[in-house]
């Protein structure tokens, strides 16, 4: 299915933005995604301590390929719209960096594609098709993932696996999140929001799916 099909699927009417703000909209519009993207494979192995070192290494790559993609929308981007200017800065780019260290990897150094699964290498290439304000729908869900639940999944895997390759997921902090989320408020044109939301559906029955791939059987 193309990538402008896939981001009408499941999106809702819009009303008038003047008094709710758009992560509001996106917290409600997202529910019944959120709720199934917890019960993914991989959240299930994690959560129940039954994750390998080989899982969790694809799974911090398959982070860190989304982030940069992520990164070559929104990150010391010229000419972004002013209201998304400052939405992903340095304080969201220190999560790359802390993956990359996880990882083992230079700060230039290119990602083995060929260690990326199929559905992961399409994800990729498809927010590359995205405008700015798709992109950054899809940063405030990676984001608020790293600001909230990876916070409890860091601690799950350092015990089980005894490692403290877990920067990535513990570097950023909940009121940078705050910040983040006052930032993509400012989007207040219906027509924005709902690219935005039809976006962040697409991106979590996306990344739902990535989770439950068979590398995590």
């Amino acid at each position: 299915m193309a990538v402008s099909a896939l981001l009408t699927v499941g999106s809702a009417p819009m009303a008038h933005a003047d008094d709710v703000p758009l992560s509001k909209r996106m917290r409600a519009a997202y529910r019944d995604l959120h709720d199934s993207a917890t019960q993914s494979k991989f959240n299930q192995l994690a959560l129940g301590g039954r994750l390998s070192p080989v899982q969790y290494r694809l799974f911090l790559l398959q982070r860190l390929a989304t982030f940069e993609a992520i990164e070559r929308k929104l990150y010391g981007v010229d000419g972004l719209p002013g209201e998304l200017r400052g939405l992903y800065s340095d304080r969201e780019h220190a999560i790359v960096r802390a993956l990359r260290q996880d990882l083992g990897y230079a700060p230039s150094q290119p990602l083995p594609r060929e260690a990326l699964p199929d559905g992961t290498l399409r994800m990729v290439e498809q927010i590359d098709t995205l405008n700015p304000y798709q992109v950054s729908a899809i940063a405030s869900i990676m984001i608020g993932g790293s600001a909230f639940g990876a916070q409890t999944l860091a601690n799950k895997i350092q015990r089980q696996l005894g490692t403290e390759d877990v920067r990535g997921l513990r570097v950023y902090p909940m009121d940078a999140y705050g910040a983040m989320v006052g930032r993509l408020n400012r989007v207040r044109t219906p027509a924005r929001q709902q690219e935005m939301i039809a976006a962040g559906r697409w991106f979590f029955r996306t990344q739902t799916a990535m989770n439950n791939g068979p590398e995590y059987d």
